[in-house]
């Protein structure tokens, strides 16, 4: 009995390991993202709509592209981590790059680089470059 217990104890951590969702686990990528602050795009649908969290402004950002400059998952996993999430991006960075976002007029076109990473709280996305005008 006392084995039985001491087998248990040993392997629970990490059977919990095993079956949590790759997902669950701390991602950090490298990202491109390019999109319209404010409005969707006239010509074409965009692949996601994102609201970023700047300096406790709310920007929302009509993604139009999205590369994976680099980390091991795809665009589209991505996207679908942040829709499932709901919640708010916050950002961090330098200053400039954050204003660019932050003072963005609705319409502008947006470049953003910068490394992504999230838990299960909400994503944070520390900029790098951006660029909206």
């Amino acid at each position: 009995m006392k084995l039985v217990t001491a087998l248990l104890a040993f392997a629970a951590p990490i059977v919990l390991a095993a079956s949590t969702p790759a997902l669950a686990q701390p991602k950090a990528i490298t990202v491109r993202v390019e999109g319209r602050v404010g409005k969707a795009p006239d010509e074409g649908r965009p692949r996601a709509r994102w609201h970023l969290r700047v300096d406790r402004k709310d920007v929302e950002l009509y993604v139009t592209n999205l590369e994976i400059l680099a980390g091991s998952m795809t665009p589209a996993q991505v996207i679908r981590q942040l829709k499932a999430n709901r919640a708010a991006i916050l950002t961090s960075g330098g200053e400039a790059a954050l204003r660019a976002i932050r003072d963005a007029p609705e319409g502008a076109n947006a470049v953003i680089q910068g490394t992504m990473r999230w838990t299960e709280t909400p994503p944070i996305l520390l900029v790098s470059t951006a660029s909206a005008g």
